[in-house]
């Protein structure tokens, strides 16, 4: 086999030099095997590793550049400081313990090894980063998903990688899966994993049926192994459901093993209990992947049960934990909130109570202290400290666990949403904003752990749209707009995937409608006008085809801000044709129809909206009398305790009421409704700093009260966090000397 001319610099995966002149396995790739050749090569190896952990010898650092290819056909592994491997290649290859720098054992090199014969079959690394994200891949135990490979061949290469030592195969396993392999390049991960669980559960029972009084003895010892099987299988796979959208068959198969697991006594047969509770938990969950609620649930309870008769200690974090938080979430699901705190306190005690917990228990533990701050936040007369004190408690619990599944990572999301929305409800925005930012990053991480997957992708175009929707409100439109657009174009890819759900293309018009109000804020009014005219024909669209009522405020809102927006750019024309169109809705709501809905406050808008149009047309008694119907409507919400959402929309009431005064002449009624105007504008800023738009009502008003220097203030703290609406076209130009002095 010639060589190529590689230099002992060269990072490419599986491409170092010889060693000694000996051709090694890094060659042999390099210049490609044919199937059958990397297959054979794969046995050779796989029965390497397996004599030398019979003698009692484990390596540790198996690389392709570490085993050599010999003259007689067979292969020879170099021990680490003969191969003189970089270390970033070593960890290319490497179990997350080694990565760790742990004891190696059998269990690291069967990780090794199953890379290795992978990218044989493959052609590429099943770890394809570059640089010091190889380290970290390491140490999170992440591989990419195999291709190529089916039957008890891809039943080894996934639980070889498994994050739990004792659950990978041996190399003689392997050794014997590569001998008698017949892969055909092609078959699905999902496929696999079906049909492996599928035969490995009629296995069972067909051992177990093969019972009789002459050959017991063989057929026990065939049921235990089969056993052990379906052991591995079903802990190793439970990771895959997430990733395979129709689950049915490998339930399916869950249930026949689960159906053949005969445990009459759980403290005479501990192993069996452990079998018995874990693979009622998978069942469980793979039962909630189909919708069968009810047969999840029981099969929950029955793990509870199990664990409680049974002597195994370790099972209470492995089984009974996780399944009190699944029955705890099937409570929050059926509005049972009293039963669901109830078990997730006992979970948590539970978890608090597990000595050296590790990982999956942390993992566990982590969201049950979410689901504690979630209930303090949720329940009525709101506990703060107990959230902030739960949240806290989580953060901790997972930030000292190493790797990077997706679990883990949509923990720490979670985490940081919850904190940001306490953080919004003490004030505190810019922690909110700075949480949620960070709640933006992690989703993005999730979505890149599984990029074939809608759930994380829904997840971020909703952490994005919450994100801009927070610096809306702290009046960073420029912010906002990068998050609208993001979450826009997350929903509108979302609604063209096969089977959306209507939901996602509501999502779609309702963000895209934020984004078009934020364009407006900082002057995109061409962008943001037809981004209005889409969000508003989506929204008649799902009005029209039958999701009810509950979208025409939605509705309502999108055609206010296309006027209001059409208002400030001058087109008069469209303006009124979306009033109309709003004002149309709102007299077309029953009262019964909605009877939660409070109209009053888009009626308010909608009036003050039309008010500032006659204004604009020179229309003077239409806009005072719309002022004045505002103003009615005003007295009666301030009666009722409920105006703190109309005193900007007071504001700029007040400035028409002013202009039509001073249109007849009463300039003294004028000034004194401008001066009020600027006083509640002041005091709206004065409670909120970041309140962009109240700091643009506010020099709206100095402005007409002739103080240009303050108002020129107030529009250099306007533009310096990039607003710039088109409402304040006068003040900017008149305002301009000022500037340049």
């Amino acid at each position: 086999m010639e060589r190529d001319p590689v230099s002992d610099a060269d990072p490419t995966p599986g491409g170092a030099p010889a060693v000694g002149g000996a051709p090694t396995l890094g060659d042999a790739i390099r210049e490609g095997l044919s199937r059958r050749e990397a297959l054979r090569l794969g046995e050779r190896l796989a029965a390497e590793i397996a004599a030398r952990h019979a003698r009692g010898l484990v390596h540790g650092a198996l690389t392709p550049r570490a085993v050599i290819l010999q003259r007689d056909g067979t292969v020879g592994v170099l021990e680490p400081d003969e191969a003189g491997e970089r270390v970033l290649q070593v960890l290319r290859y490497a179990s997350p313990e080694i990565a760790r720098r742990e004891e190696p054992s059998v269990g690291s090199d069967a990780f090794s090894l199953a890379l290795i014969v992978r990218e044989l079959v493959e052609g590429i690394p099943a770890r394809r980063s570059e640089g010091e994200q190889v380290a970290l891949d390491a140490v999170d135990g992440r591989v990419s998903v195999p291709h190529g490979f089916e039957g008890e061949l891809q039943g080894l290469v996934v639980l070889a990688a498994s994050p739990h030592v004792d659950q990978r195969p041996s190399a003689a396993h392997f050794a014997a899966a590569l001998r008698g392999a017949t892969q055909i390049r092609g078959v699905s991960r999902k496929e696999a994993l079906v049909a492996l669980v599928a035969a490995l559960a009629v296995l069972m029972l067909v051992f177990a049926m093969r019972r009789s009084a002459a050959a017991r003895e063989v057929a026990d010892q065939q049921f235990a192994d089969s056993r052990a099987a379906i052991e591995g299988l079903l802990a190793g796979t439970y990771p895959e459901l997430g990733r395979v959208r129709d689950v049915a068959r490998l339930a399916q198969a869950g249930e026949r093993a689960l159906a053949s697991l005969d445990v009459p006594d759980a403290a005479q047969d501990p192993d069996g209990a452990s079998l018995l509770a874990r693979a009622l938990l998978w069942n469980g969950r793979a039962q909630l992947r189909l919708g069968d609620v009810a047969r999840a649930r029981a099969h929950f309870e029955r793990a509870v049960e199990v664990v409680d008769a049974a002597p195994t200690a370790s099972l209470d974090g492995e089984v009974r934990l996780p399944s009190l938080l699944e029955l705890c979430t099937l409570a929050i699901e059926a509005h049972d909130l009293e039963a669901a705190q109830a078990l997730n306190d006992r979970a948590i005690e539970l978890g608090e109570a597990v000595e050296s917990p590790g990982p999956e228990v942390r993992l566990a533990l982590g969201r049950a202290q979410i689901q504690r701050g979630q209930f303090a936040l949720d329940a009525t007369g709101t506990d703060e400290d107990t959230a902030r004190e739960a949240f806290e408690r989580a953060r901790d619990l997972l930030d000292g666990l190493a790797g990077a599944g997706t679990e883990l990572i949509g923990l720490r999301a979670e985490i940081r949403q919850m904190q940001a929305r306490l953080a919004g409800l003490t004030g505190d925005r810019d922690s909110e904003i700075e949480l949620l930012a960070e709640h933006v990053e992690l989703v993005e991480r999730l979505v890149e752990e599984s990029p074939g997957s809608v759930e994380p992708r829904a997840g971020l175009a909703a952490a994005n749209d919450e994100l801009g929707r927070a610096r809306a409100a702290g009046g960073d439109f420029p912010g906002a707009v990068e998050a609208w657009r993001a979450a826009s174009e997350g929903w509108r890819l979302l609604a063209e995937t096969e089977d959306a759900p209507p939901g996602w293309r509501l999502e779609w018009a309702r963000t895209t409608g934020g984004l078009a109000e934020a364009l407006d804020r900082i002057g995109g009014a061409q962008e943001a006008t037809e981004l209005h005219a889409l969000a508003i024909e989506e929204l008649e669209r799902l009005v029209g085809s039958g999701l009810g009522g509950e979208l025409l405020p939605l509705l309502i809102e999108r055609h206010l801000s296309a006027a209001e927006g059409l208002l400030a750019a001058g087109d008069l024309r469209r303006a009124r044709v979306r009033l109309a169109s709003a004002s149309k809705r709102l007299g077309s709501i029953p009262a019964d129809r909605l009877p939660s809905f409070d109209p009053a406050p888009l009626r308010a808008r909608a009036l003050i909206a039309s008010a500032e149009l006659s204004l604009a047309t020179s229309e003077w008694s239409i806009a005072d009398q719309r002022a004045s119907l505002f103003f009615g409507l005003y007295e009666r919400r301030s009666e009722e305790g409920k105006i703190a959402d109309l005193q900007r929309l007071r504001v700029r009431g007040m400035l028409v009421s002013a202009s039509t005064r001073a249109a007849r002449g009463s300039s003294e009624d004028a000034g004194r409704l401008r001066r009020r105007a600027r006083d509640v504008a002041a005091d709206l800023v004065a409670q909120d700093d970041g309140d962009a738009v109240a700091r643009a009502l506010l020099a709206r008003t100095l402005f007409v009260l002739g103080l240009d220097a303050e108002a020129a203030r107030e529009l250099e703290v306007l533009e310096s966090v990039g607003y710039r609406g088109l409402e304040l076209s006068a003040v900017r130009a008149a305002t301009a000397h000022i500037r340049r002095r």
